[in-house]
């Protein structure tokens, strides 16, 4: 069973914006980020530049689903981020990235991810 709660934070540049829309914990230590992708132009999505960081060290993500590679400004993705929290330093916060030339970043502050 997943809890969700809502989680509502945002970064954007001149061309990109990623909004965190919830956040689901399970019993078993598994977190999952709810979020949105938006573009102002059409682009084609790399998932390869979507990554987790702690500190300066990055972190596996269990998986990563995305609604669609393309985006555009009518139709923005949605992704599903899975993350062990066993594969995390315990209690410390994180950052989910998408690096490009514009670089942006969701915080996972540490109660988020850590509060049973």
């Amino acid at each position: 069973k997943i809890v969700w709660r809502e989680y509502k934070r945002s970064d954007k540049s001149e061309n990109f914006a990623l909004e965190a829309k919830r956040i689901g914990k399970t019993r078993d230590g598994f977190v999952f980020l709810d979020l949105e992708f938006k573009t102002k132009e059409k682009i084609k999505i790399d998932p390869e530049k979507f990554w987790l960081f702690q500190a300066k060290d990055s972190r596996v993500l269990q998986s990563l689903y995305l609604s669609s590679i393309e985006a555009d400004e009518k139709n923005p993705v949605q992704i599903l981020v899975v993350i062990d929290t066993k594969d995390l330093s315990a209690e410390l916060p994180a950052d989910f990235q998408y690096k490009s030339e514009d670089k942006l970043k969701i915080e996972l502050s540490r109660e988020m991810l850590w509060r049973k």
